[in-house]
């Protein structure tokens, strides 16, 4: 083959596949073989690539996702798996593979946007994608005590001592299919920006990254997704199949020597003071080209379980 080929959804070619999950190992040491093999990368994960001598050496992949901004869906495409192997770089096959993305999707989607480390900062700028820093949420546990919760016993609270809440176990197949389930067609996280079709990178956040931070809260039949880091809780995500009440679900999550909550996605509290910040961090770089329609001119902050 003397060509560079362009080739649309290398899960659809064994060989091609292969090659493309072991360039990914090799680039971002991540395993999609086995992500493919378990059926995580769906309809809406496609992969622009480039074949040479029956190899993929470069690849721009696109997530189509339906997502909610301020009470109104869009469509948008987030980028992700940029990658070419170190054998093929500084041929412009990025270029090229992007100007075939945007041929197919610039003219039916509202936005593209992608996250990048400080490395290719000034690259995406020249494809018209334009820097957004996202915002932190915080609330802090004294807010809450001082709004009329003074009364609650602070000791009896919390996931650790209530019985309807427990930790899953994806070793077993009950909690794994509660997780399959709720996974699928989720409910967004926040009216404000949530993604409604993200099943894929859900799962494999749900299955490898946070897999011991999985909380089951049985009359609610949600799961969310938290991280306790001194006095710090983290909550990354609250997966429903129904809108969620975050502030009766933020009163069952807090224990007693709690001092912060962050939320990694945005929150929709009525009762609480949030706390926001502007987030500078040329490691994780929001990126985002407008097209039919256009992002929130106010705060964002994309819900961790939807990176790519």
């Amino acid at each position: 083959m003397d060509e560079f080929v362009l080739f649309k959804d290398c899960s659809e070619n064994k060989e091609y596949r292969k090659s493309f999950s072991n360039l990914a190992a090799d680039t971002f040491g991540l395993n999609f073989e086995m992500w493919f093999e378990e059926g995580y990368c769906n309809e809406n994960y496609i992969s622009y690539s480039y074949i040479y001598n029956e190899k993929v050496i470069s690849n721009v992949s696109i997530n189509k996702f339906t997502i909610i901004q301020d009470g109104k869906i869009r469509k948008v495409i987030q980028l992700g798996t940029v990658m070419t192997d170190i054998n093929y770089r500084n041929k412009g096959l990025i270029r090229r593979l992007m100007n075939e993305v945007f041929k197919d999707y610039e003219d039916k989607i509202d936005y593209i946007y992608l996250f990048a480390n400080k490395s290719v900062l000034d690259f995406y700028p020249k494809f018209g994608f334009n820097r957004k820093n996202e915002t932190e949420y915080k609330i802090s546990m004294n807010d809450i005590r001082n709004k009329n919760y003074k009364k609650v016993n602070y000791k009896n609270i919390g996931y650790k001592s209530i019985a309807s809440i427990r930790r899953l176990n994806l070793s077993s197949m009950r909690d794994k299919l509660i997780i399959e389930r709720l996974c699928k067609d989720r409910y967004p996280v926040s009216n404000k920006l949530g993604v409604i079709n993200d099943e894929w990178p859900l799962k494999v956040y749900c299955s490898y990254i946070f897999n011991d931070n999985l909380y089951y809260f049985q009359d609610y039949d949600i799961v969310a997704i938290l991280e306790r880091k001194n006095d710090e809780v983290i909550i990354n995500d609250i997966i429903s199949k129904n809108p969620i009440d975050f502030d009766n679900i933020l009163l069952r999550l807090i224990e007693s020597d709690d001092k912060i909550i962050k939320i990694n996605f945005i929150p929709e509290s009525k009762k609480f003071k949030v706390i926001t910040r502007e987030i500078i961090n040329d490691d994780n770089v929001l990126f985002i080209k407008n097209c039919k329609g256009k992002a929130r001119d106010e705060e964002m902050l994309f819900p961790v379980t939807s990176h790519t």
